[in-house]
């Protein structure tokens, strides 16, 4: 018997986003069917594409934002007023007790939220940060 685990998800985060992030928990699902996906992000355009999956659509909860980090942002900018992207409010579910872990497909450059609050500092496309270390816990 599994254990359920829940996965926060910023679904805005990288270039094919959210369309590719939405694919990307479908394949999951075949895999960790125990695990359940909170996706932070334009809550209309997430939940056209998991209408594409029914199979996913039970273990998926999408929170609205309409903010997330553009490619241009300055990491102390985002850090003063990125409190309602999808990436903070990912990292916030994980913070909040509300997940296990945190996934963001973005630029790890353009996250500092992220790599600040949760001390992963990867240079790698997809990121997955422990919730030990979410928000310095």
């Amino acid at each position: 018997m599994s254990v359920a685990v829940t996965i926060s998800i910023d679904a805005m985060g990288g270039d094919a986003a959210p369309d590719i992030v939405v694919e990307g928990v479908r394949m999951a699902h075949e895999r960790l069917p125990h695990v359940r996906y909170l996706l932070f992000g334009d809550a209309p355009r997430i939940e056209a594409l998991i209408a594409r999956f029914p199979e996913i659509k039970g273990v998926c909860t999408v929170h609205h934002t309409d903010e997330s980090i553009s490619n241009d942002a300055k990491p102390s900018q985002v850090l003063r007023t990125g409190r309602r992207t999808s990436m903070w409010l990912a990292v916030d579910a994980v913070h909040k007790g509300e997940a296990a872990d945190v996934v963001s497909a973005g630029n790890i450059d353009r996250k500092p939220a992220s790599t600040i609050k949760s001390g992963c500092n990867s240079r790698s496309f997809a990121v997955k940060c422990s919730a030990r270390f979410a928000f310095g816990i």
